[in-house]
């Protein structure tokens, strides 16, 4: 969304700040959810941490697709609900994110050797790191041929 949440702010009639308020939402409730997961699962079975965990990532996925219909709602409701219900979906689903997030990568922590865990801990942020930089990039350029095609015929 990253790579688009401006173009979608301006077909929705607003600018820059509803376009940094749509990628910003997704990080409005993860200091909290962060502190809620920890707490759900804190002295609970592996088993039950990968059922919390896979109903999180369900979760996710459900929220992640309710953007196609609010997107194809664009000609029925006002721009503004559509720019709320995908404000509202994003920091919803950026809280599910964090939901899971927490007990995953304390099983991941937990499960390798202590000798490992830093070069595990930089490996994960490098990636992290290589996902921001080269996301947007492949977005974009899928854009591209996306609309090359669209010219072509």
């Amino acid at each position: 969304l990253i790579p688009i949440s401006y173009d979608i702010a301006q077909q929705l009639g607003h600018g820059a700040l509803a376009s940094g308020i749509l990628v910003a939402a997704s990080q409005v409730f993860q200091p909290v959810l962060a502190l809620v997961s920890r707490w759900l699962v804190i002295g609970k079975s592996y088993q039950y941490q990968r059922r919390f965990m896979l109903c999180c990532f369900g979760a996710e996925a459900v929220l992640t697709w309710l953007m196609v219909p609010v997107f194809e709602a664009c000609n029925h409701w006002s721009n503004q609900t559509v720019l709320y219900a995908l404000v509202f979906l994003r920091a919803m689903t950026g809280g599910v994110l964090m939901l899971y997030g927490v007990p995953l990568s304390t099983c991941v922590y937990d499960s390798s050797p202590l000798e490992d865990r830093s070069q595990l801990s930089i490996k994960f942020y490098l990636c992290l790191s290589i996902g921001v930089c080269v996301g947007p990039f492949v977005s974009s350029l899928m854009l591209t041929l996306h609309q090359g095609g669209v010219h072509d015929s």
